[in-house]
């Protein structure tokens, strides 16, 4: 009774369902986007990271500073925008699983690049380079879904 006239937005039952959670959350953070001021935008998304472990250290890189990833066989190199080079004991099928994020596409089978990064595609000669002036191979097959993800990319 008390929940009711504090206006609750939900309740949760012990044992607590992470569904339930969810959707209690969801229904907060929508009421808040609801009652912000005109201009305000919603809350504002916190930077994702992706965290590295390398000989016992935990680095956290944000996925804005990654430019590109390359396979290096059962590894994978984090190229940096800063120019910063992180080899890390994964392979690219895993770092792209982990990092689960639309702004990163696999252009080639050992290549994973940030779109807002590339300055241009060529086609012909199936390539892709970057704002730091790299080159990067683009798989033939790849070249159609790049098009499309650039196209969403630039009018968004």
């Amino acid at each position: 009774m008390l929940a009711l006239r504090q206006r609750a937005f939900d309740f949760l039952l012990k044992p607590i369902d992470n569904d339930d959670l969810k959707a209690c959350t969801r229904r907060i953070l929508m009421h808040y986007y609801h009652k912000r001021k005109p201009g305000q935008g919603a809350l504002p998304p916190a930077p994702r990271r992706f965290e590295i472990v390398t000989l016992g250290k935990r680095h956290f890189v944000k996925h804005d500073d990654i430019q590109h990833i390359e396979a290096c066989g059962s590894y994978a190199t984090l190229h940096l925008i800063s120019g910063r080079i992180i080899t890390i004991s994964k392979n690219l099928k895993k770092v792209e699983a982990i990092l689960d994020d639309p702004t990163f596409f696999r252009v080639h089978k050992s290549q994973i690049v940030r779109l807002n990064y590339i300055h241009t595609c060529n086609y012909r000669s199936h390539s892709i380079t970057l704002e730091s002036e790299k080159k990067i191979p683009m798989a033939v097959r790849k070249r159609e879904e790049l098009k499309q993800r650039m196209h969403i990319l630039i009018s968004s």
